[in-house]
């Protein structure tokens, strides 16, 4: 299949690991992959990447989080109507900008996110997000490394929400944003908590855009309990939570 991206045009070829599997691949990876080749190494005519469809991540030290980036996953009744994917709330700063400057506040950049895939490049010297951050685009080039950085590729809210916010509301409407604003390929460090989104059910049907709601995890309720007692509370953008589990 093919995708166009920045007047670039890419062929998809898919090597299921069994035969008999003939899943389409996802039409967001396919782009967003696409349109970040496009804009960062234009002129490469063939690269390869492994994707997936679940991961394991840590979500602290005991802990591990599963991600269903597959859209028949249906583990939430509710959302029968829909595809369903998992979502996310992750920190969408540019890589490596938390380095450079030392003062950035991380946890301004946070949005829910829908996951479409977790995907690692196989090809020696592509401009990945991780090698560009420290080296020049044809420093990455020459060199032929290869990144062993697994990546989630993402669709996320069209605006910033603080988990600040979202441990004070308990319950907070979002809407993806549009495909060349709001996708991203980033470490998969980046995803913060798993999320429970479910569709906006009392909209039209047939809209455009579909709204959905983003729900605090069961984990963290009591945090928003915290904010009714004491309403004065202002713990910053990462919210009491994060707060709790730096200590």
């Amino acid at each position: 299949s093919a995708s166009r991206a920045n007047s670039v045009e890419y062929i998809t070829s898919v090597d299921w690991p069994k035969q008999q599997s003939s899943k389409p691949l996802d039409d967001i990876l396919r782009y967003t992959i696409s349109r970040y080749m496009a804009t960062n190494d234009p002129s490469r005519t063939q690269f390869h990447v492994t994707a997936y469809t679940e991961a394991k991540l840590p979500n602290n030290k005991e802990t591990l989080e599963s991600y269903d980036a597959g859209p028949t996953h249906s583990l939430y009744k509710v959302d029968t109507k829909v595809k369903r994917f998992d979502w996310c709330m992750i920190l969408t700063h540019a890589v490596g900008s938390e380095e450079a400057d030392e003062r950035l506040d991380t946890w301004a950049y946070a949005c829910p996110a829908q996951i479409h895939g977790f995907i690692r490049f196989d090809t020696g010297g592509v401009r990945t997000p991780r090698l560009l951050q420290y080296g020049n685009a044809d420093e990455v080039n020459n060199s032929e490394f290869i990144d062993e950085t697994m990546y989630v590729v993402v669709r996320t809210h069209k605006d910033f929400l603080s988990w600040r916010e979202l441990e004070k509301q308990f319950v907070v409407p979002i809407q993806l944003g549009n495909l060349d604003d709001c996708t991203y390929i980033l470490p998969v460090s980046r995803i913060v908590n798993p999320l429970y989104v479910f569709e906006d059910h009392g909209q039209p049907e047939n809209t455009p855009n579909t709204s959905f709601f983003a729900t605090l995890p069961a984990r963290y309720s009591a945090f928003h309990l915290d904010y009714k007692l004491n309403p004065q509370l202002s713990p910053g953008e990462g919210g009491l939570s994060q707060k709790c589990e730096e200590v």
